[in-house]
């Protein structure tokens, strides 16, 4: 299975509380005509290839943290490379899927909209069919070690 990154389904109809959700973010009301809509998923619980991973805590903490917030083309943070923003995000758990390190398997879903038109086609199109892959990157402002019950009994009898 993917792991995060990619496209996840595109909806085929807004319902009236995300058309709420998506302008209170626009600068005039849209009609679902306007926009595409997708739904993205932007990380996981699973370690990663620096061995790194997120806390299901913190899924849902990033979750509220994303809202709001815009893509960008090639990690360029320029007006003109913002293209779709987020405007709802929810963890969600596979049933029956487990992380490496043997955990419910968990990843942080987001919808997104971007406004219909020909420079955003291109883009969504290229998207969708799986030509462009999309990254969620995050640095961590500290790093803590997580250490089992056994482990820290074992180092104070090694100290002893």
């Amino acid at each position: 299975m993917k792991g995060a990154g990619y496209i996840l389904r595109k909806k085929a109809s807004l319902t009236t509380e995300e058309l709420e959700q998506i302008n209170q973010y626009t600068r005039r009301p849209f009609q679902e005509g306007e926009l595409y809509t997708f739904s993205v998923v932007l990380c996981d619980n699973e370690v990663d290839r620096d061995g790194e991973r997120f806390t299901i805590e913190a899924l849902h903490r990033l979750g509220e943290l994303f809202l709001g917030k815009t893509g960008i083309f090639d990690h360029n943070p320029q007006v003109q490379n913002q293209a779709a923003r987020i405007y709802a995000c929810q963890v969600e758990q596979l049933p029956g899927r487990v992380t490496k390190t043997g955990e419910a398997y968990h990843r942080l879903v987001a919808r997104a909209y971007l406004p219909r038109s020909q420079k955003m086609r291109h883009s969504f199109w290229n998207w969708t069919a799986g030509l462009k892959k999309k990254s969620v990157s995050v640095v961590p402002l500290r790093r803590e070690a997580v250490l089992s019950v056994g482990q820290i009994a074992g180092r104070a009898a090694a100290t002893m």
